[in-house]
């Protein structure tokens, strides 16, 4: 096999490697409240998961008026694919989360996603 053969080869086999480890990346797979909803019920809940087990090392949510919401989040000591966490009674409003997690192969990742709070008796006040 010629030297241009070989190092063709082993570009082949780099790149191979390189995407399966970028394949392999953990992902959020679900959510609740489910990213980008409207509900007018206040979620009781925080839920996420994902497609690998991951810690949960900084989990935030966050008002519109930019208020940290206190639901008592504590960093994940074991691995988990699901996650929740109780919430306090939500106002109306637009909310964000941001998370980061650990996954098992080291690697930190992070995201965001938003839903928005719309109380039910506050749609009928404005008839």
């Amino acid at each position: 096999m010629s030297f241009k053969a070989k190092l063709l080869n082993i570009l082949a086999l780099t790149c191979a490697l390189l995407s399966a480890q970028v394949s392999a990346h953990v992902h959020l797979s679900k959510t609740f409240p489910v990213a980008e909803s409207e509900s007018v019920t206040p979620p009781e809940k925080l839920k996420l998961g994902f497609s690998a087990e991951v810690k949960v090392i900084k989990l935030k949510l966050t008002e519109s008026s930019g208020n940290t919401v206190d639901f008592g989040f504590k960093p994940a000591l074991q691995s988990a694919k699901s996650v929740e966490w109780s919430l306090p009674m939500l106002s109306s409003g637009n909310y964000q989360v941001d998370w980061t997690v650990l996954g098992n192969d080291g690697h930190k990742m992070s995201g965001n996603y938003a839903f928005v709070v719309k109380h039910g008796h506050e749609h009928h006040a404005s008839h």
